[in-house]
């Protein structure tokens, strides 16, 4: 392989690994398959992660990264409130993130072991709790959510999202799939007092 320079080489191996994740699963990834997967070397790896772990947080947090720039631009936008919080239902519900659902539960997983993993799982549970309560207290500030606090309501939003992620993860079918995303619809409108 031609030589890269050094940020262009991580965002190569992290490309590589993100591909390994989804296929193994972090605990089965070694930094042997992703030097292997590049033709490079695993001290090459070690260079630029420092450690397995390292290294799995930083897939994570890169294949974390296009959905958190979707959900900044759904908090963004000039639609209404109760709009941004059916965008986000179905970019977190729909049946095409069954994948990503499958990496976030193998994270929960390896963050259980791994302490560098837990601080970003930690930090990316922030960050997407911090975006719903935005729209929450939006809502709320005009007058589409009757809620008393709007960072309880986005963290018990995050929690049902997190529990129909599993629930769509185990749906055995397309029409399973979609009965998670109706059944997860009234429960986030009765948190928002739309009941």
């Amino acid at each position: 392989m031609p030589r890269e320079s050094g940020e262009a080489r991580r965002a190569q191996i992290l490309a590589a690994s993100g591909r390994l994740v989804r296929q193994r699963g972090f605990s089965s990834t070694r930094l042997a398959d992703v030097a292997d997967e590049l033709g490079l070397s695993a001290p090459l790896i070690v260079y630029h992660f420092g450690t397995k772990d390292e290294l799995m947080a930083a897939t994570l947090a890169a294949e974390a990264s296009a959905e958190l720039e979707r959900m900044e631009r759904i908090v963004s936008s000039s639609a209404r409130p109760p709009a941004k919080i059916e965008r986000i239902l179905r970019m977190s519900l729909g049946s095409a993130t069954v994948p990503d659902w499958g990496m976030w539960i193998d994270a929960w997983g390896e963050g259980l072991r791994s302490p560098v993993m837990a601080r970003l799982l930690a930090e990316l549970d922030e960050r997407w709790q911090r975006s719903i309560g935005t729209i929450v207290e939006e809502g709320r500030a005009a007058g589409d959510f009757v809620v008393a606090d709007p960072d309880v309501s986005a963290q018990r939003i995050v929690a049902l999202l997190d529990g129909y992620g599993v629930q769509l993860v185990r749906a055995a079918s397309s029409r399973a799939r979609a009965r998670v995303l109706a059944a997860a619809r009234p429960a986030v409108a009765a948190e928002l007092g739309r009941s």
